[in-house]
């Protein structure tokens, strides 16, 4: 007997609510209780009676299938006389094309075998999160099996490059089956989100994951295989569905600290969470976070550094260097190198001056981010809500680079000797480091309103996405001044002033913004009935506009900063409209179909289909077996198709003789010809849509309530891929690319205005298994364990028809298995949980049997492949004390640095690594 007090309202909160009171697990179907509502219960029930009460004149009934385990689903139809199976329950269809998964699971996150669908579905629950240990949303998503990092807020963190690369720098993302971030769909509450406020290249945007607070998540979806045609283009790998905390009675004030063994890295987080659902059933919710947290450098960890000696490998430390380096004509017909006088980098012992860039490099940027979320659910009528959300957010992060560097070319006298230096290499270390600051901030507003129309339910919603990003640059230094007002820069000699510093470093600025706008319709309900139960109908309507704006800074515009392309302001927007139908349908008793099919119109391009058929077969009460075949595309985005062209290179390119003659002719050679070409690259208006075929098979065993296990196998064919055209390529199809190669007056070749193409082709295959055991170990507590695994078996890239493919899995960041494991334990006041982190080891070489395999050096010293990797994180939790909880979590228990053996990299793989080493973190949490 349980004393429960629950006001009278919508059926969904209540569920949840006495699921929490009671302790018990609820199973169903969010369209079942969606726009229902309950008279509420007060006073002492048992469990079953409390239910009964709850889902009275609802149409739906309690069916206990196993100790504290329930599933929802409606009455049974009066002339039905065969009772009900413990196992086998219909799941009607998801009423709203945003719910990935068909089954809402309460207070546990194990799934019965019943939830199962045609496609595979990972849940990541809020009990998950608090596990992994994780403080932001894009270390949890990345450390997910077979996730690809697509983009990473340190721009510059695995590449040690002096140089300084504009880009979507402090945006995070990451991508499904090695695809890339363009053939990953993100949502939040089933909504598209607006891509990044700067672009990724020149090609398009990215979804910013820091972008949402991990404090306001719930839990999040991720359907591994193709979906366009439920949720449209970009969705050709899968979908990655975050579900924020929109359902919460009280309030609760949480605030953590954390900091690494070496007393580095600090961060502070703080977050408010209330909400309250009045009597009336009006429902309100506000979630406040804020978090700092301090950059960690390069200099602040010993194995990050271009000099990897230490693990028998080479030196790498860059010649361009402060004060430099002289280059001079030796008497064999060579170059000498020898250092510039006095050297405040680094003297080797061969007498050059080297600077290690990887020392002035961010690992982790540092952060200020204040985040706001607020819902308001209004009750419209019986069977009618309306919803309104505001979501906002300000992220400022700092990160740095070495300093810029440049090749300075000197006078020669009439007479060259040997002792006469021709060139200085060239280090600016006394502009500073290149130092950049982006400020990004977020605002979504959507409103919609949901309801019942007899048995059907139906949807109306509207959202206004708006992303911006400030860029501040310091220490890019033009290649056109050096010397202002009578000073001239010395190269070291002296220091500059202020205002010659000012002169030849600018502030750079940029500024970039991205829109979305989007109105959907959507309806669901049964259409007849079959022999196995309903047919029914998911319908959908969907429009949207979307829009980028790029505002590079005058420097950035007028080309003259050094190591720097020229960039374009741009502006840009474009409309799209879809209708999609869904049927399910139980074909016979044990044998459920699924049928998809979306039509979609993007400006600019025809309407485009994309079918999806599943099947799902129950042979046995503990067994489910699943086949999918889906399509999917995606359209060319703003910039591949309207980039504007850059600012021709000139190049050494060898050509057939055949496309010739050209105007410079270096060599011959082969029927080839070396020529010196102006190489530029641009937008493609006659770009295609990629397209993309998905089969999975795959099958659910779960012979208990405690245990189940599901291995899918997936095979991916992505073609019409964009690229840019390879020139062999174009050099041997002129046909294809009329207007690509220039000619002269003479008919002869000069130039080459390249673009995007549709040409490119992967393949990738492969295994996903994952696994649930709940074990009630008595008084020792009760045991959870988690397992995800991916195995890449195939990623056939191929750049064009006719080139050979390049095999990459289990090569360069391609690594064949990747898994993530958990371990959770509850007694009494007490928690506690183990999280690992598996990346399987993985070749140097980019692709098999690859032009630049891995050295003779490495081979001998077994470093021709990265050593596998496992990250433990640990935590514990107290609860004993009334309104308290108190976590400290440990991540990277067993510290380990990274083992990575490509000496340009620094000896750090930023993909997969953990920078900062032991870190350990302490929360508090209180809860009225």
């Amino acid at each position: 007997m349980h004393a429960y007090r629950l006001p009278a309202g919508e059926l969904s909160a209540a569920l949840g609510e006495f699921a929490q009171q009671s302790g018990i697990q609820l199973l169903y179907d969010s369209t079942l209780v969606s726009g229902r509502r309950t008279p509420g219960l007060q006073g002492g029930y048992s469990v079953e009676a409390a239910l009964a009460r709850l889902l009275r004149d609802s149409e739906l009934e309690a069916l206990a299938v196993a100790d504290g385990t329930f599933i929802v689903r409606r009455l049974p139809k009066p002339a039905a006389k065969e009772e009900p199976r413990e196992i086998r329950v219909p799941v009607p269809a998801p009423a709203m094309t945003t719910e990935l998964s068909t089954v809402t699971v309460r207070d546990e996150d194990f799934q019965r075998l019943a939830a199962q669908g045609v496609t595979p579905v990972t849940e990541i629950t809020r009990e998950q999160i608090d596990a992994s240990g994780y403080a932001t949303l894009f270390d949890l998503l990345k450390a997910q099996p077979g996730m690809q990092v697509a983009n990473q807020p340190e721009a510059m963190a695995s590449s040690s490059d002096a140089n300084f690369r504009t880009g979507a720098a402090g945006a995070a993302a990451v991508a499904l089956r090695r695809l890339g971030s363009k053939s990953t769909l993100f949502l939040v509450d089933g909504r598209r989100i607006a891509g990044y406020g700067l672009a990724q290249d020149g090609s398009g945007t990215v979804p910013d994951l820091n972008a949402i607070p991990l404090a306001m998540v719930e839990r999040i979806q991720i359907l591994r295989d193709g979906a366009s045609a439920i949720y449209g283009a970009d969705a050709v790998a899968g979908v990655v569905n975050v579900i924020l905390r929109h359902d919460f009675s009280g309030t609760e004030i949480s605030a953590s600290a954390g900091e690494s063994a070496r007393g580095d890295a600090g961060m502070q987080q703080t977050s408010l969470l209330w909400g309250t659902r009045t009597e009336s059933g009006i429902g309100l919710l506000l979630n406040v976070s804020y978090l700092h947290a301090d950059p960690l450098l390069g200099e602040q960890r010993s194995w990050y550094s271009l000099d990897q000696r230490r693990q028998g490998l080479l030196d790498l430390r860059s010649l361009y260097s402060f004060r430099g380096n002289y280059l001079y004509f030796g008497d064999d017909g060579g170059v000498r190198v020898a250092a510039a006088p006095g050297c405040r980098t680094a003297l080797a012992a061969d007498g050059t001056c080297l600077l290690d860039s990887a020392r002035y490099t961010t690992l982790q940027t540092g952060k200020v981010g204040k985040s706001v979320l607020g819902r308001l659910d209004v009750p419209l009528g019986e069977s009618t809500r309306l919803h309104l959300d505001l979501r906002a957010s300000d992220l400022l992060q700092r990160q740095q680079a070495a300093p810029s560097g440049a090749t300075v070319f000197l006078p020669l006298p009439r007479e060259v000797s040997a002792q006469d230096p021709f060139a200085l290499l060239y280090s600016f270390d006394d502009i500073g480091t290149v130092r950049e600051r982006t400020e990004s901030t977020l605002l979504s507003v959507d409103a919609g309103v949901r309801g019942t129309l007899g048995d059907w339910n139906w949807g109306a919603d509207a959202s206004v996405q708006r992303n911006r990003v400030d860029d501040v640059i310091d220490g890019l230094v033009r290649s056109d001044i050096l010397s202002i007002d009578g000073e001239d820069y010395s190269f070291g000699e002296a220091p500059p002033s202020r205002a010659l510093r000012e002169a030849m470093a600018p502030q750079i600025r940029r500024r970039g913004r991205t829109s979305l706008d989007e109105f959907s319709l959507d309806a669901s309900g049964n259409l007849f009935d079959l022999p196995a139960g309903a047919a029914s109908m998911t319908a959908g309507v969907e429009i949207r506009r979307e829009g980028i704006e790029q505002q590079p800074g005058r420097e950035l515009t007028a080309g003259k900063l050094l190591n720097q392309p020229r960039e374009y302001a741009q502006s840009l927007e474009r409309d799209s409209s879809a209708a999609y139908l869904k049927f399910d349908l139980p074909i016979v008793e044990r044998v459920d179909a699924s049928l998809a099919w979306r039509l979609e119109k993007t400006a600019g391009f025809a309407a485009h289909a994309t079918p999806v058929l599943g099947l799902r077969w129950a042979p046995l009460d503990s067994l489910v077996l699943r086949a999918s075949r889906s399509t999917g595309y995606r359209t060319p985005t703003l910039l591949e198709l309207h980039q504007p062209r850059g600012v021709p290179a000139s190049s050494t390119v060898w050509i057939p003789q055949s496309a010739g003659p050209c105007a410079i002719e270096l060599a011959t050679a082969d029927g080839q010809s070396a020529c010196q070409l102006d190489i530029s690259m641009g937008g493609n208006a006659a770009l295609r849509p990629e397209k993309s075929v998905t089969t999975a098979f795959g099958a659910v065993w779960a012979p208990s309530a405690t245990f189940s296990l599901s291995v899918d196998l997936y095979r991916s064919v992505r073609d019409n891929e964009i690229a840019a055209a390879p020139l062999a390529y174009v050099f041997d199809h002129p046909q294809q690319f009329e207007g690509f190669l220039q000619r002269n007056g003479d008919d002869q070749l000069v130039a080459v205005d390249n673009a995007f193409a549709n040409l490119a082709r992967t393949v990738t295959s492969g295994a996903d298994a994952e696994a649930r055991w709940d074990l009630d170990a008595g008084n020792a507590g009760r045991f959870r364990l988690g397992l995800g695994l991916n195995y890449l078996d195939t990623l056939d890239r191929r750049i064009a028809p006719g080139v050979p493919v390049s095999r990459s899995a289990g090569y360069a960041d391609a690594p064949r298995l990747t898994g993530v494991s958990s371990l959770r334990w509850t007694r009494g006041d007490w928690s506690g949980a183990a999280y690992l982190r598996y990346v399987g080891s993985y070749e140097l070489e980019p692709y098999a049997d690859s032009a630049s395999p891995c050295p003779q050096y490495k081979s001998a010293l077994g470093k021709c492949a990265v050593p596998p990797l496992l990250l433990a994180n640990l935590n514990l939790t107290y609860g004993g004390i009334a309104h308290w909880t108190f976590t400290l979590s440990v991540n990277n228990a067993f510290d380990r640095s990274p083992r990575y053996y490509d000496e340009a990299a620094g000896g750090y793989n930023a993909a997969f690594e953990d920078a900062v080493g032991r870190y350990y973190t302490f929360r508090a949490a209180y809860r009225f």
